[in-house]
């Protein structure tokens, strides 16, 4: 395989040139095997980006729900939620919206809205959550509550 060369990019909002490679993050590639597995509130759920590994800005989960699984009414105070759905069917709530959405759907839930999500397909099913960074932590707590 022949390596790339790599260009200087002009940054639009500073004029300067910024060189991928002085980048404070460092690129990821996790495949879900990689990932650490947890099981916040009873729930299988591997993390595939953590807060610290992209400086703050994101944390990804994927989920694999059993039929009928999945959270009650809840609230996050403090940041906004991103569901893609992956694989299978959910229903999904979001304040006073219920739809039953599958593969390739995204949902996007605003900080402070009710909401709560559940699969309602036949076999286990996956979703991907894409949420402010910060959010793993409180999840990895639940995990250890549930273990105990």
């Amino acid at each position: 395989m022949t390596q790339q060369s790599r260009r200087p990019f002009t940054n639009p909002q500073t004029g300067g040139d910024n060189d991928a490679r002085t980048s404070p993050l460092q690129a990821a590639i996790v495949k879900p095997e990689q990932a650490l597995s947890i099981k916040p509130f009873g729930l299988d759920v591997k993390v595939l980006l953590t807060t610290e590994a992209t400086g703050g800005a994101i944390s990804v989960l994927m989920g694999w729900l059993k039929l009928g699984e999945g959270p009650s009414d809840h609230v996050h105070f403090n940041q906004e939620e991103i569901f893609f759905i992956v694989e299978g069917t959910y229903e999904m709530t979001v304040g006073d919206q219920t739809s039953t959405v599958g593969p390739g759907t995204i949902v996007f839930i605003p900080r402070n809205v009710v909401h709560r999500f559940k699969n309602v397909g036949d076999t286990t099913r996956v979703h991907a959550r894409l949420e402010p960074a910060g959010w793993t932590g409180s999840l990895l707590q639940s995990d250890l509550r549930t273990r105990r």
